[in-house]
């Protein structure tokens, strides 16, 4: 099922070529759409929110047009953008408060998400007075709460420290359950790409990769994933059988064979698509 979707997409702004001929779908499960800063990403996700309009083509969200529909599609779409405004004159609990408010979502809800993300420890402080970081929880946890079907986090990583990264990442795999859509756009990998159902890539407004992980594993894209607390000794091994292209990265080690490889038994493998090396391939490439 399609619930994204761009159609032979075009965005100006005067002379300048936001996107350029655009058309991908996402559908459920959790999608990434990666590029640089400037690629285009958050275009295409105001594109979606209904923010602008498309110069030439269409999109789409779940079959409605998002620039005519707009109303009716935040009732069931929660965004984050990263240049959102807070109200720096109220403090974090009371904008938290008119935004639950606005979504019927129960107060012990919100407290409960604040808490995990230590927002409680300044949230009753006037916004002006808060950090970068601060701010951005607070944008993130506007955006999470209630039971939206379709969620869109516009470069949710940046300003974040490493403990809220991981706690927010759990958070998502964990809506999952009941967020039928979550689309991811950045340039920061975290780990969560992993599990990701699809990825998108942009680059100076061109879709220069889009698939399923589903498709790239049948076409042999895929890379195995192992974890050890030895990863030299494996390292050894692995060249041993005719494995040259490996990477290590702390307790992981990560490499590709279109062969059958002998593993010892506490070696914990798992297969899968290494969307971040695809994506730095493509940015050497292009270079």
């Amino acid at each position: 099922m399609t619930v994204l979707e761009a159609v032979d997409l075009w965005k100006l702004f005067g002379r300048t070529i936001a996107l350029r001929n655009i058309t991908l779908r996402f559908g459920r499960g959790l999608y990434l759409l990666l590029g640089p800063n400037g690629s285009g990403k958050t275009t295409l996700l105001k594109l979606w929110a209904g923010l602008l309009r498309p110069t030439r083509g269409k999109v789409y969200v779940k079959g409605l047009n998002p620039w005519r529909s707009r109303v009716d599609i935040m009732k069931f779409m929660s965004v984050e953008f990263e240049e959102t405004i807070l109200p720096w004159w109220r403090s974090g609990r009371e904008y938290l408060r008119f935004v639950a408010k606005q979504k019927g979502v129960k107060w012990s809800n919100v407290v409960e998400l604040a808490e995990l993300f230590n927002v409680t420890d300044y949230w009753d402080k006037i916004i002006r007075g808060y950090s970068s970081g601060m701010k951005k929880k607070i944008i993130i946890l506007a955006t999470l709460m209630g039971e939206p079907e379709i969620l869109i986090l516009d470069e949710p990583y940046t300003l974040l420290d490493r403990n809220t990264v991981e706690k927010l990442n759990k958070l998502l795999l964990k809506m999952l359950n009941t967020v039928k859509t979550i689309v991811i756009a950045s340039h920061v990998f975290t780990g969560i790409e992993e599990r990701a159902n699809g990825v998108a890539i942009l680059i100076n407004g061109n879709l220069v990769f889009h698939s399923t992980t589903d498709k790239l594993l049948a076409e042999g894209e895929k890379t195995y994933i192992c974890k050890t607390t030895n990863p030299i000794t494996l390292v050894e091994i692995l060249f041993s059988q005719g494995v040259k292209n490996i990477r290590i990265e702390g307790n992981t080690v990560y490499f590709e064979s279109d062969k059958h490889v002998k593993l010892p038994e506490n070696i914990n493998c798992s297969l899968k698509i290494d969307i971040r090396r695809i994506y730095e391939d493509i940015l050497v490439k292009l270079k």
